[in-house]
């Protein structure tokens, strides 16, 4: 398989980042985010990739396109999510259940503002480390290029229901976001 990405993608996927190279700051700037912009991405809440096995997301399409996928699954919506598995630790999964957490975190719990929907966050635990990512892709017309949509390691997880427009998967994804948190690293 062999994946690209659109400029335009580069913003979002920061968000499973802690630092990019010099590369991808260049894109970014000349597409107009300023560098108060491309900080707040990176302060992002949830699953984080380990700069020992993806620096920036400029360099997920390399990567990726030199991995084999576990299971490939073409979603109702006509996206592909692919799911790897690697040996080594790649990330965190900054995603957990609500009721996997004590007590004490649940009390913990905090609205954040994230593409202008309130998302649910806990902050001070530590989030597990994970041998899992998942890539969600739309297939090019030609050969085998995937643009990548969205890339991040851990527990694969529905958009937000902001970003969903068919009723059935909607309802999935209220349920499911209602019962999870994402963990500020």
């Amino acid at each position: 398989m062999n994946f690209v990405i659109n400029d335009e993608r580069l913003f979002h996927l920061l968000r499973h980042f802690e630092s990019i190279d010099d590369d991808c700051l260049d894109i970014l700037i000349h597409n107009g985010y300023t560098e108060k912009n491309i900080v707040d991405g990176l302060k992002s809440s949830g699953s984080l990739f380990l700069p020992s096995f993806c620096f920036s997301p400029c360099q997920l399409s390399d990567i990726f396109s030199n991995l084999k996928p576990v299971t490939i699954k073409l979603q109702e919506n006509g996206f592909y999510a692919i799911n790897y598995f690697s040996k080594k630790y790649l990330g965190t999964n900054g995603l957990i259940a609500i009721d996997e957490l004590s007590k004490k975190d649940q009390k913990r719990i905090f609205f954040q503002n994230r593409d202008g929907i309130k998302i649910k966050v806990v902050k001070e635990i530590t989030a597990p480390l994970t041998k899992e990512a998942h890539i969600i892709a739309k297939k090019e017309s030609d050969n085998d290029v995937y643009d990548i949509i969205t890339c991040f390691p851990g527990t694969l997880s529905p958009p937000f229901p902001k970003y969903i427009t068919n009723e059935k998967e909607k309802i999935i994804s209220e349920k499911f976001w209602a019962n999870h948190v994402l963990i500020e690293q």
